[in-house]
């Protein structure tokens, strides 16, 4: 795609950047065709070499013989792989390996390619990492990095409300992930392991406790990602209200700013700051300043947040 000098600065930096996407995307399709391309040569060499050996399916072989007849198609096949493509061995047998996947495995991986979400080079690092896996194994490391089901797929590739991340992975997390995934599949019960993610995610809740004191604990359970995001928002918020000068320790002001968030649905932001257009805090008499026009919050109330499984 051409940008030409005349558009402005803004306008051209977007233009590269949507070209930019456009060719990656068109990029992993490919990937997927080629991955189908080669399962058309792997089924024409099986069919070859069952020719070669007066047979014309694989029903006539006994197991032993087609076991045979699997090994020497996927030899035949990455030989002709590396003479069209020119690639080394190991990267013919990576393709091959892929194009001879489980349905399901296979099927996973080929969609987030035409999603754009992944690369060659991380279905790459899949299959050397979890094609020796059983096929229920792999099938659930695929259906986590891979699959569309928010209810199985892995904590980073969903959004703090719970929903499919729509962007490409990034590396970095990939490979933390792919790592992570591929040791529990290989110590766990497949099946175990995935009505266990159902049932944790299912089990989201929240409940309070009142104590004595004229305290209580609020208390939920949900979503790893979401938690930890809805963390990170009220920790950035109590740090910039302390950095404001409010008196209160880092644990009353994430509380207090955690109450405020789930009572009100915003807070207030100070008048110096980018966006403000609040007072700075004034005492309230107590040792907790409020906002000028606004009810203190419940200060002595305590929130706690569970990650889920």
């Amino acid at each position: 795609m051409a940008v030409t000098a005349i558009e402005p600065e803004g306008r051209a930096e977007g233009a590269a950047l949507d070209a930019l996407g456009v060719v990656a995307a068109t990029r992993a399709g490919l990937d997927a065709r080629l991955v189908e391309a080669a399962r058309l040569v792997v089924a024409v060499t099986g069919a070859a070499v069952l020719a070669q050996k007066d047979f014309t399916s694989a029903d006539e072989l006994t197991e032993g013989q087609r076991t045979k007849w699997r090994a020497e198609t996927k030899r035949a096949a990455c030989a002709e792989v590396q003479a069209r493509l020119g690639m080394g061995v190991t990267e013919a047998r990576h393709l091959v390996g892929m194009a001879c996947a489980p349905d399901g495995v296979r099927t996973a991986v080929l969609g987030a390619l035409d999603r754009a979400e992944v690369t060659w080079d991380m279905v790459r690092s899949f299959w050397r990492r979890c094609g020796s896996l059983q096929v229920d194994d792999a099938l659930l490391v695929a259906e986590g990095l891979f699959g569309c089901d928010p209810h199985v797929v892995v904590a980073e590739r969903l959004t703090p409300e719970g929903d499919l991340r729509e962007r490409p992975w990034h590396e970095a997390d990939y490979a933390a992930a792919l790592a992570r995934e591929a040791a529990r599949a290989e110590g766990v019960d497949v099946a175990a392991e995935r009505e266990r993610r159902s049932k944790a995610y299912q089990a989201r809740r929240a409940t309070i406790t009142v104590h004595d004191d004229g305290t209580a604990t609020l208390e939920t359970t949900g979503p790893a990602l979401s938690l930890i995001a809805a963390h990170s928002r009220v920790e950035r918020a109590a740090r910039l209200l302390r950095k404001q000068g409010d008196p209160r320790t880092l644990d009353q002001l994430r509380s207090d700013v955690l109450m405020a968030l789930v009572v009100h649905g915003q807070l207030p932001v100070p008048q110096d700051e980018p966006g403000g257009g609040y007072p700075r805090p004034q005492s309230s008499g107590r040792g907790a300043p409020t906002w000028a026009g606004q009810t203190s919050p419940v200060g002595a109330t305590r929130a706690r947040s569970r990650q889920a499984g």
